[in-house]
């Protein structure tokens, strides 16, 4: 039976394509790796690389060993992470799912009070829909995902509801729009958009909203979709782009005078958040630390109230 050592060899050899190389990448020698690759080949009795003109490439053998072994590591790690994260709050690494509407305003200072209690745990964070993220949990990619709701949701996946103020709609201050007090939802039919990527919930809802208001679908439809907000603030600043996002993600602009906030009445419905994991996995403790420093940001932005 191959050992997870002789597993890493397989790995490095075929990532450097070169016995000396890979030795050194694996700290041995290189009449170690030379045996370490031989036995396994003896005791499946195939070969597997091709040693030919001072390259080392993998067989259709050595392809289906190396597949193998990257899984079974990937598996390895996954169970140190988990230990790591269940263990306590000392340590660990939390990889986190957030739609780009919810990372700045409620996750950025969430994450900032956690890590100053425990600087020791680290997070990766990934950026993206519901429909990407659902996916991620699923297969254990991801831990927790915070984003809006989704009426479909996978039956594995537990899901915790929060309604959340509307979006706003915002421009820069020498905005034509800037100056009206009241305006409608057709007033900015002629000036281009730019949103963060909308879940299909929220065009779903949407499209509905505008149904029963009697409002054309067709006078939001986005020019621009970026899950980059720097980028979003900065097409708003520059022209006459109309931006739709969460006030908090605007919020120096909007004090400072250089964005504007634009009272557009129809243009308001609930909102749901979401934080979302797999039924079947007990959240670790850094997920259940994380989600409690969420809820009380939310307290702060005077949200809180459960879907």
């Amino acid at each position: 039976m191959e050992s997870l050592r002789q597993l890493k060899h397989v790995i490095a050899l075929a990532e450097h394509r070169h016995f000396g190389r890979a030795a050194d990448f694996a700290g041995i020698t290189q009449a170690a790796l030379t045996q370490s690759i031989q036995k396994l080949e003896e005791t499946y009795g195939v070969s597997l690389f091709d040693r030919r003109y001072g390259d080392v490439i993998p067989t259709a053998y050595g392809e289906i060993v190396l597949d193998t072994a990257r899984k079974a590591l990937s598996d390895v790690e996954h169970m140190h992470r988990e230990i790591d994260l269940t263990r306590n709050l000392a340590s660990g690494r939390l990889i986190v799912g957030c739609h780009p509407y919810f990372s700045e305003p409620l996750l950025a200072p969430a994450l900032s009070r956690l890590l100053g209690s425990f600087p020791n745990l680290a997070f990766t964070l990934e950026i993206g829909g519901w429909e990407a993220m659902e996916t991620k949990l699923l297969g254990r990619k991801i831990d927790l995902y915070i984003g809006f709701a989704n009426d479909g949701a996978d039956a594995r996946i537990e899901v915790e509801g929060m309604e959340i103020p509307p979006f706003i709609v915002f421009c820069r201050s020498g905005h034509p729009l800037a100056d009206k007090a009241e305006l409608v939802i057709e007033d900015m039919r002629p000036y281009p958009k730019a949103v963060a990527p909308p879940s299909r919930w929220f065009v779903k809802k949407f499209l509905s909203f505008s149904e029963r208001s009697g409002i054309s679908g067709g006078t939001m439809i986005h020019n621009l979709t970026t899950s980059d907000m720097g980028t979003l603030r900065r097409l708003v600043a520059m022209g006459d782009v109309l931006g739709v996002a969460m006030r908090q993600s605007v919020q120096a602009e909007l004090e400072s005078g250089q964005f504007r906030r634009l009272m557009v009445d129809e243009l308001e419905f609930d909102i749901s958040i979401v934080f979302a994991s797999e039924k079947r996995r007990s959240l670790p403790p850094a997920a259940l630390a994380l989600l409690n420093e969420i809820r009380a940001e939310a307290q702060n932005l005077n949200w809180a109230r459960n879907a």
